[in-house]
């Protein structure tokens, strides 16, 4: 029998990915903020982005798969494909930026020029490898010696960082919003999405192990944002090597990034591995972690790796944190969910994975009040989300409760489910109109406010085409509701009774559809706070 991992030996693994160059970078862009609106940023917006870390690692290690082979759950085989070759791709890309990242880390406190940049290459490369062929199930004690080394080195770090006070109070300025900061700060747990199952799987205890990496992962992200924030504020400076160096970590800084570098590095490469057997069964993931490890290390020697991470935000369809042009990117990633996921989503014939596609169109929505990065698009967002949550959960609810009473899936097979369990069908049809926006129900009004706070960001065109694909979504929404009440059937989902929890459930998701559309209240709070901020 394949050794499984315990709750702690994940845990170190997910320290690991959070004690990172990256998100200590990240961190810095949160300085025009200033301390106290910086903290409440990265908090709100990890709480965010690790809860959906958590739902993503938990499923892979329920169902004892990889996260590519999860992914299939919902797209199909083909589907899976797809998204298999798209995650490997973007992984060779970011092993090959880390790694150059890291070696210019590196090279900048050493200043030993391009030879001294080749080197830390090699070496990052080469420890990297060894992390890879250890194991994810015997990494134990190298992983506590050297996540032990990190944790006694960042208290190092804050101890200079936090050591002079001057300047934590310091009024932040208008060059970065709360909302683009809670932005930046949701990004890095969504950028482990299509990772964390991969390791997740192998836990001998599956809900305690993923809540446990998402925590830990969490508190030491949160941690990093912190670090690089405060050291920016007190330093003047956004370059890594600069601020280890002005606040007097030369060695100690040296082992940082080389240590943080190759913990966060391996994750990408093993996933790469794990991703590729999802396409060919017969590779050998760990032979091909250490092969993309290697041409990761080659990349970064002879290429300015930097110059690519345009081209793998796109592929991952993630927040784009550390580029100038992040709106631009998410405009294209914006109408690429929208469309391609409802158009994939009018083909469905499987209810599971039609309201999966339109999963991914809702996400594109979402989007929209990203994008403007306005205090408007922030109320905006988190007023979607709280009625999207309530109605997805409805739809997934009568799903469920037909697949395990009668399992019967596919449009055709809910025609005539009104008849035999009206009460399903009446929470089905509820949940169908707020995520189509027909008024007055919930969905409406929070599509209403997010296009709005978009069409006032500027962004015109994108609510125009946004619009148009809220037609697409109510025609494939409809033809649900019309196998339910209209098309006759010859074998209808036969009647059958739920449980008191399952009725208190689908009843309080009826109450959020009917009453966050009525109560103005919600809104209101919600963006009362978003402009006090």
């Amino acid at each position: 029998m394949k050794k499984q991992t315990s709750v702690f030996e994940n845990s170190l693994i997910w320290f690991g990915a959070g004690v990172s160059i990256a998100e200590i970078l990240t961190g810095t862009y949160f300085a025009p903020l200033g301390f106290e609106k910086g903290i409440l940023a990265v908090i709100i917006g990890h709480i965010i982005g690790c809860a959906m870390l958590f739902c993503a690692g938990l499923i892979g290690g329920k169902c004892r798969q990889s996260s590519m082979e999860t992914v299939k759950m919902s797209f199909g085989n083909k589907g899976g494909l797809l998204f298999s070759v798209l995650n490997v791709i973007q992984l060779v890309g970011w092993t090959a930026i880390m790694i150059y990242d890291g070696s210019l880390s590196v090279n900048s406190i050493l200043n030993m020029g391009d030879t001294g940049r080749w080197i830390a290459c090699i070496v990052i490369g080469a420890l990297i490898v060894l992390w890879i062929l250890v194991g994810i199930s015997n990494l134990g004690k190298l992983n506590t010696i050297a996540m032990a080394a990190l944790f006694i080195l960042t208290i190092v770090m804050c101890f200079f960082i936090f050591g002079n006070g001057n300047g934590m109070g310091a009024a932040g300025d208008d060059s970065m919003s709360f909302g683009a900061a809670v932005e930046l700060s949701v990004a890095m747990p969504l950028s482990w999405l299509p990772l964390i199952s991969d390791y997740t799987r192998e836990a001998e205890k599956p809900f305690k192990a993923t809540l446990a990496s998402t925590l830990v992962y969490g508190a030491v992200s949160c941690w990093m944002y912190i670090i690089g924030m405060s050291a920016s504020i007190l330093t003047g400076e956004s370059d890594i090597a600069k601020i280890m160096l002005k606040s007097g970590l030369s060695i100690a800084g040296l082992v940082i990034v080389i240590l943080s570098t190759v913990t966060t590095t391996f994750l990408d490469a093993y996933s790469a591995g794990i991703s590729s057997e999802s396409i060919f069964s017969k590779l050998k993931g760990k032979y091909v972690a250490v092969a993309v490890t290697i041409v990761g290390v080659i990349a970064a020697i002879v290429y300015p790796m930097d110059d690519i991470t345009d081209f793998l935000y796109l592929i991952g369809s993630v927040f784009a944190p550390m580029i100038a042009d992040w709106q631009e990117v998410l405009y294209w990633v914006t109408i690429a969910s929208i469309t391609l996921a409802n158009l994939f989503a009018i083909r469905q014939q499987n209810l599971k994975r039609l309201m999966a596609f339109s999963s991914i169109s809702q996400a594109g929505y979402i989007m929209l009040g990203v994008i403007g990065g306005t205090a408007d698009g922030m109320s905006s967002l988190v007023y979607y989300v709280l009625v999207y949550a309530v109605a997805n959960l409805g739809v997934f609810a009568v799903i469920t409760i037909v697949a395990l009473r009668s399992h019967k899936f596919t449009l055709e097979e809910y025609a005539g489910l009104y008849k035999t369990n009206p009460k399903l069908a009446f929470v089905m049809t509820l949940s169908l109109f707020s995520l189509a926006g027909i008024p007055p129900f919930a969905g409406f009004f929070s599509k209403f406010f997010i296009f709005m706070s978009a069409f006032q960001a500027g962004f015109h065109l994108l609510v125009f085409i946004a619009l148009v694909n809220t037609v697409i979504s109510l025609y494939y929404y409809l033809l649900i509701v019309k196998a339910m009440y209209i098309t006759p059937s010859d074998d209808p989902i036969p009647t059958f009774r739920s449980d008191n929890c399952t009725r208190i459930g689908l009843a309080i998701c009826v109450l959020g559809i009917v009453g966050l559309g009525i109560a103005s209240i919600v809104y209101q709070t919600i963006d009362k706070f978003a402009f006090g901020l």
